[in-house]
């Protein structure tokens, strides 16, 4: 239950199982998660510069904090959260042609971005209401480049949204812009919601 740190060269694969404790686990390399279940009371954190984390396959259940503050994407599968937090201090990319969901499996769940979230590829990638829902809050930058960018599930934004000429952005539900939110670009805004 102690803290520990996988160095730079290290890849640590998540195909199922669970990773648990509540001790810091901290990736200085890369992280690849296609399945499997993150919980405890520890935060898995992806190191600044070094570290990557790439989200992929199946059903991953995200039940403690997930910190990036290095480079992260994701390409494939649900990303399902039970009492879980993912914070993004650095760039996380969502890049797909079919569609990436987000959703809350009970408890308090958040996807806070404080750093660079891209979201690419012509599919949706979607922050969904099922049970308690996962809020997609931003203090950061959003940049829709391509497909749908969906925030069924609300949340804040207190900094910039921008969609490209390919992207489209909706609302499904109530969203928050708050003093000094801004957004721009020459895509498609839905508002869907009430």
């Amino acid at each position: 239950n102690g803290s520990s740190v996988l160095g730079s060269n290290v890849v640590f694969t998540i195909t199922s199982g669970t990773l648990s404790g509540s001790g810091d686990v901290t990736v200085a390399g890369a992280l690849v998660w296609s399945s499997g279940t993150m919980s405890g009371s520890g935060r898995t954190i992806i190191a600044a510069s070094t570290g990557t984390l790439s989200l992929s396959g199946g059903t991953k259940q995200l039940n403690r904090v997930l910190q990036n503050d290095g480079t992260a994407t994701w390409t494939a599968g649900l990303l399902q959260m039970t009492g879980g937090t993912f914070t993004n201090n650095g760039s996380f990319t969502a890049n797909s042609g079919s569609t990436l969901t987000c959703y809350g499996g009970g408890g308090v769940n958040a996807f806070n971005n404080a750093g660079a979230f891209s979201k690419q590829g012509g599919g949706t990638t979607s922050f969904t209401v099922n049970f308690t829902g996962v809020p997609f809050n931003n203090t950061g930058t959003v940049d829709v480049q391509g497909g749908t960018l969906d925030l069924s599930a609300g949340g804040v934004n207190s900094n910039t949204f921008t969609v490209q000429s390919a992207g489209t952005l909706l609302f499904s539900v109530s969203y928050t812009h708050g003093v000094g939110s801004a957004l721009s670009g020459l895509g498609t805004v839905t508002l869907n919601g009430s």
